[in-house]
């Protein structure tokens, strides 16, 4: 497939004509951009955010959640550009006090609250969009040739949507729920599967992509946070089996599967934190091997003979002037792998995966046997360890006025204070170490 040029977000004022016949209104984005040093021309879409969700349909229509901008927007490649032909706006949906987050989570001071499309799917015969609303508890789904647009409440941060069971079913997975909610295609709500049922608080499973083989009511759900995959029966509204994804046997979590897609006799799972692909059989649901990716894989999907990796912060970042935050200054990548080209290179390819993180036998052998005296030492004088996460923050954006940190925190990269933080800086002066 062809390299079709980047669509750029710009937050200025739209240049929109309103379909009054429906919920729909058409974003005409004439100009040209030029990417520096490029040739490739870049289609402006003004006042538009993208988000994670992205499904194309059979006319090579592309359909793309819109996040903060609370729409779903289609995109065609014409006239050897890409044009923004369609945008359906979805409204935030009230939901239950007793559920998860309990009130609405950002954007508190700014109405009207946001829908904030997440991830979308095609129905079988091509005539709806569905859409699940991140910060709206529900999902819709949006009659692509009246602008029609339904409603059902999904749960408790509702991040993923898939078809099963030949379009009949819809699976959701509850990021915030530990579950995942079952509604027919025309958003009847069938059911649940839950995958924590311990009546204890816990982190949290996070249920995130979703896989659904082919004409069967089976689906595979990643639970991000437990490294685990579910196979579910969206019919029977049970769990059929559990997979692990760790690295090695008792290994910490940390491999966070994010994405998952089917191809022929084989499913891959992308392990964000390991930075690969574990491949399995889908027959019997047994580990084949590894495949290396870039940095942080984030989304799969599949042809007959490839797979195609996106890799959320690419090849990584060198020294930046220009931007603070650090997705401002990341490149994500895509990566192509025939499936043949790792059948016959599996043990190779797994090899690398494991070695690189340091998760080969010999390597954690080593390195057990080097740490033992400090993990000793730390057992007898440590009783707890608290961590305290700062999403998208480094220790010197935070810290870096810190003086007891001394040399640690560098000054030049602090973007806050003790005034901005307060509480941070509290607990960094009760505290024995932060770090």
């Amino acid at each position: 497939m062809p390299y079709l040029g980047p669509i750029v977000q710009y937050a200025e004022k739209s240049n929109i004509e309103k379909n009054k016949g429906y919920a729909t209104s058409l974003i005409y984005a004439d100009s040209i951009a030029r990417v520096p040093n490029s040739t490739i021309p870049t289609t402006i879409i003004r006042n538009q955010s993208f988000f994670q969700g992205l499904t194309i349909s059979k006319n090579g229509t592309i359909y793309v959640a819109g996040g903060v901008s609370g729409n779903i927007l289609a995109i065609k490649y014409i006239n050897g550009r890409l044009k923004a032909v369609r945008s359906d706006r979805l409204k935030w949906q009230k939901f239950p006090k007793s559920q998860y987050p309990y009130e609405y989570q950002g954007h508190e001071n700014i109405k009207p609250y946001l829908f904030y499309p997440d991830y979308v799917a095609l129905s079988k015969n091509q005539r709806y969009i569905y859409a699940t609303g991140l910060l709206s508890n529900s999902v819709a789904e949006i009659n692509l040739k009246t602008g029609a647009i339904k409603y059902a409440n999904a749960g408790p941060y509702p991040f993923a949507v898939n078809l099963a069971d030949k379009g009949k079913r819809l699976i959701v997975s509850d990021w915030g729920g530990d579950e995942v909610k079952i509604f027919n295609a025309n958003l009847k709500y069938l059911g649940k599967v839950s995958f924590d049922n311990n009546p204890n608080p816990s982190s949290g499973m996070h249920p995130t992509a979703i896989a659904s083989i082919a004409g069967s009511y089976i689906s595979l759900v990643a639970a991000s946070n437990n490294d685990r995959i579910f196979v579910v029966d969206t019919k029977n509204l049970k769990i059929l089996k559990i997979i692990h994804v760790s690295p090695y046997k008792h290994a910490p979590y940390g491999s966070y599967p994010d994405g998952i897609t089917i191809s022929g006799k084989y499913f891959f799972v992308a392990n964000a934190g390991n930075n690969d692909i574990e491949v399995f059989n889908l027959s019997n649901y047994k580990p084949i091997g590894l495949i290396p990716t870039a940095w942080y894989p984030t989304s799969l999907t599949s042809t007959n003979n490839s797979i195609f990796i996106t890799n959320a912060k690419g090849l990584g970042a060198g020294p930046n002037l220009k931007y603070q935050w650090i997705g401002s200054f990341m490149h994500g990548a895509l990566k192509k792998v025939k499936i043949n080209y790792f059948l016959k290179n599996e043990d190779y390819l797994t090899h690398i995966c494991l070695q690189d993180d340091g998760f080969t036998f010999k390597q954690r052998s080593k390195r057990k046997k080097k740490e033992a005296s400090m993990v000793k030492f730390l057992r007898k004088h440590i009783k707890h360890i608290i961590f305290i996460l700062r999403e998208n923050k480094t220790f010197d954006e935070d810290f870096g006025d810190y003086k007891r940190a001394g040399k640690w925190a560098d000054p030049h990269l602090d973007l806050y204070n003790q005034k901005e933080l307060p509480n941070l800086y509290k607990l960094a002066k009760q505290l024995r170490t932060i770090c």
